[in-house]
């Protein structure tokens, strides 16, 4: 549902390109295939690279309190977040802020950015991808130790550059 604003309304001269290569389908929240690819932190792909055509991948991200990616940089990818459920704490170029559900963060490839759940319940995020190349890297991920992250991570274009962002401090 559309919030108020959107209801009825047109959306004549709204155009989308659809690569050729790609084809349509339906997948039922219950058919998603989840992996574990880092502790705490649950993933599944709801549309991949090659289903795109190369264009885009898509997934979910289960993150447990205390879960989430040290400070990164995707040096070929952008990359947007949308938190469903739950509360995130980022880190983008310096900046740090909190999101709860609806809240966005659009991150463009060479970007310092983090995050992590630092509630104590569990949080619930969307990423998109662009192009796809993280799809791949989940799932080189599975079974492997945190320590292996590094090394996996870069040989798909992603630089760890920090630690697990911390919470933030009043002063």
């Amino acid at each position: 549902m559309f919030p108020p604003s959107h209801r009825g309304q047109r959306t004549e001269g709204i155009s989308m390109t659809i690569p050729k290569t790609s084809r349509g389908y339906y997948r039922h929240r219950d058919d998603h295939s989840w992996m574990d690819p880092f502790s705490g932190e649950r993933v599944a792909l709801h549309v991949t690279g090659s289903e795109t055509g190369g264009k885009f991948a898509c997934g979910e991200a289960l993150l447990d309190p205390g879960a989430g990616q040290p400070l990164h940089i995707h040096h070929n990818i952008d990359e947007l977040l949308y938190v469903l459920e739950g509360e995130i704490d980022f880190a983008l170029e310096g900046t740090r802020f909190r999101s709860g559900p609806g809240g966005f963060v659009f991150v463009p490839q060479g970007s310092i950015h983090g995050f992590r759940n630092l509630s104590s319940a569990p949080a619930r995020m969307l990423g998109v991808f662009s192009p796809p190349h993280l799809d791949g890297m989940f799932e080189a991920m599975i079974g492997q130790t945190p320590h292996a992250f590094p090394t996996i991570a870069a040989s798909f274009g992603v630089e760890i550059v920090g630690s697990m962002i911390e919470p933030i401090t009043e002063r």
